[in-house]
């Protein structure tokens, strides 16, 4: 609609300016979480350049004496929302009922699903609150 057109026009003239704060946000997560034991931070490359929609952690919730339901609870009740991404494609269930998929086809798929948790990443976090999130987390892994 002519409404979208444009707001997302209006949108994209600040992109530079929220792909920089997610920068930001993200390098802070980098720097919190990268020595912690049983949790991976995303991999970055020199040669990308990286925007940030995500910043999803892989945490080995095998190692920890939390399981993922709890993890989310847990982080939940302090007032941070996390966010999963993404289901595998072969555990939809229309895939599962068209092509018989079943748990265990793809484990490389599952074990990140398994163990991937979204943090909050959006420009208008303000450091509070982004350190409010790395302390909770810290919290509830240790």
């Amino acid at each position: 609609t002519d409404f979208q057109c444009a707001l997302g026009s209006n949108q994209l003239r600040k992109l530079d300016k929220f792909v920089t704060k997610r920068r930001e946000i993200a390098k802070m997560y980098d720097e919190s979480f990268s020595n912690m034991e049983n949790l991976k931070i995303p991999e970055n490359q020199n040669s990308v350049e990286h925007a940030y929609h995500l910043y999803p952690l892989q945490i080995n919730f095998e190692k920890l004496p939390i399981t993922k339901p709890e993890f989310f609870y847990k982080i939940k009740q302090v007032g941070i929302n996390l966010q999963v991404h993404y289901i595998p494609v072969h555990l939809q269930p229309y895939y599962k009922r068209l092509f018989g998929f079943e748990d265990g086809d793809y484990p490389v798929a599952e074990s990140f699903y398994g163990n991937e948790v979204s943090i909050p990443l959006y420009p208008e976090l303000k450091d509070k609150e982004i350190e409010y999130v790395i302390s909770e987390i810290q919290n509830a892994l240790d």
